[in-house]
């Protein structure tokens, strides 16, 4: 009976820990035997502390400079992230291409390969 699932996903949480890479590895050797294979990377994080919740203020007008503040701080933050993030996701596409260059040669036919950010 054929399967209603048209690919295998493949879920992978990054960072830079070597079971990272230890992971990308198992699964881009999948991907040379595996006809279906979709692979999902994601990279979280969270606010430090000092990020999370601002001290409030004690008048309407300071409130706000402090709210203010923090977004500012929050969005640098996120930014330096972005920047992380993105270094880590180029090293597991490399890691893939490395895997998978003869194969990606040999099925490119049937292969898809779609790269979100």
């Amino acid at each position: 009976m054929p399967s209603a699932v048209e690919h295998e996903n493949i879920l992978i949480a990054i960072d830079d820990s070597a079971a990272t890479w230890r992971a990308v590895d198992y699964v881009a050797d999948l991907g040379r035997t595996s006809q279906r294979l979709c692979v999902h990377l994601f990279h979280a994080d969270f606010y430090p502390p000092d990020l999370q919740e601002s001290r409030g203020g004690t008048t309407a007008n300071e409130e706000e400079e402090v709210e203010a503040q923090l977004e500012r701080k929050q969005q640098r933050w996120e930014r330096r992230m972005q920047g992380a993030a993105a270094h880590l996701f180029n090293k597991a596409r490399e890691l893939f291409v490395d895997h998978l260059s003869e194969e990606i040669s040999r099925r490119a036919p049937k292969l898809y390969v779609k790269v979100i950010e």
